[in-house]
């Protein structure tokens, strides 16, 4: 490190940057060498990616890892909002404190969030606290409106343990409490109970990252995990008088994440990615397959029906399977395979490091995806509700027609990618393909 501090005190940044991306694979956790980098791209005139290695080690939130799935009562579209976030940390970045909020777009609710992270020691420690506060409004047959109110507190601890700089098993634990409350606005809907869920998670993770950013939205190398997760829905009451169900619902989730980008042609890169996911017990994750993350708007598809006799403790959305509508197909378990080609032109156009953060960062892409979700085995199985069609003639015929429909959704198409104001904005245009037709 001290010889490519002396190139960069010299105005070498060119020549210090890639030497220390590499070095940067085999000492993560450097402060200096990531200030390093950060002044090499400011010095190149790279502001954005600049910053970004500036602030490399501090995590920011992750919705998706502290398991924020939506209730299973509640058919809600991801939520799209403005994110308020702050990080404090030590100068050897022992201790790294994010705090922050988001707000909705729709302003129906809000979101709070505090991480502690510990990393003195061999073995990484993290706490952290969320709560979510949302409401909606719905019109009942008799053009009634009712309101709820939806509060979602979480709690979570996470220990990391490395085997080395790329492997690393992570344990964590969380305790969620959902209440769902119907607000008065009738006799009737003044005797409406107040409903609770407490929920008690462990998960376990095997993660491999050997990945290195080339600059924004471009990485080499390969990451995968492989999970397996325990949920037990419980009971305990302690107002008028003491009461404790020790499991009322479980539910057991296995998946896994595997994700490889390929160089090409010096500043382009093939991103690969194969995930999966399946849920048993008496309690399922209900998986809504389509669209595609980020989506400013979202729609949801309401002719895929769910099977009307199993219980979900939770849903979620699995995006990224562009040309659809979220819940294109929907179930228990999932299946996905994305491949997308990301192109720099103007780096191939001006050169790689000319032009503002606009054009350096201004990507060409093209894409083709494809999955299926499903109950039951299997997604071919006359026990998935996609094979089934219930025909009713008024109050004497009821039929349940079974016919086989090809459960794999393909899709593909062309986008951009570009860094505006900061952020990154995706641009994806994309054709569906269903049993052969587009």
């Amino acid at each position: 490190i001290n010889s490519l501090i002396k190139l960069y005190s010299k105005g070498h940044f060119d020549d210090v940057l890639a030497p220390s991306l590499e070095l940067s694979n085999y000492a993560p956790d450097n402060p200096i060498l990531w200030n390093l980098i950060g002044a090499c791209y400011v010095g190149i005139g790279d502001f954005n990616s600049g910053l970004e290695n500036y602030n490399n080690l501090g995590e920011g939130i992750d919705f998706a890892a502290l398991g924020i799935n939506e209730p299973a009562n509640e058919l809600q579209y991801a939520p799209n909002g403005i994110l308020f976030q702050a990080t404090v940390k030590d100068l050897f970045e022992d201790d790294v404190l994010v705090g922050g909020f988001r707000l909705p777009t729709r302003f129906n609710g809000s979101e709070f969030f505090l991480i502690y992270e510990d990393r003195k020691k061999l073995i990484d420690k993290k706490y952290s606290l969320y709560r979510r506060t949302y409401g909606e409004t719905y019109e009942s047959s008799s053009n009634q409106l009712y309101r709820t109110s939806t509060n979602l507190m979480l709690g979570e601890f996470q220990i990391k343990y490395p085997f080395d700089i790329f492997r690393s098993i992570r344990l964590r634990t969380s305790l969620r409490l959902d209440r769902y409350l119907l607000k008065s606005s009738d006799e009737e809907s003044l005797d409406d109970p107040i409903s609770f869920d407490k929920r008690l998670s462990i998960k376990a993770e095997y993660v491999y990252d050997n990945t290195i950013d080339i600059s924004t939205n471009i990485k080499n190398g390969t990451r995968y995990k492989f999970y397996i997760e325990a949920i037990n829905r419980f009971d305990l009451q302690v107002v008028d008088g003491f009461k404790l169900s020790p499991s009322e619902g479980f539910t057991s989730v296995l998946g896994f994440d595997l994700r490889h980008y390929i160089p090409l042609l010096r500043h382009s890169v093939l991103a690969l990615r194969v995930a999966g996911n399946g849920s048993v017990g008496s309690e399922k994750i209900l998986y809504y397959l389509g669209g595609m993350e980020g989506w400013i708007f979202q729609s949801f598809d309401q002719e895929t029906t769910t099977p009307a006799n199993t219980r979900f403790a939770y849903q979620t959305a699995v995006n990224q399977l562009r040309g659809f509508k979220t819940n294109a197909r929907n179930g228990g378990s999932f299946a996905l395979i994305n491949a997308e080609l990301r192109l720099p032109i103007f780096k191939y156009l001006l050169g790689p490091n000319k032009g503002g953060s606009f054009f350096k960062n201004f990507q060409f892409t093209t894409f083709f995806d494809i999955g299926t979700a499903w109950h039951g085995l299997s997604p071919w199985g006359d026990d998935n509700p996609l094979n089934t069609v219930q025909v009713n003639s008024g109050d004497v015929i009821s039929l349940n027609i079974n016919y086989f429909r090809n459960p794999l959704l393909m899709g593909y198409g062309t986008g951009v990618r570009a860094t505006i104001l900061g952020y990154l904005v995706k641009f994806d245009y994309a054709w569906g393909v269903e049993n052969g037709k587009v």
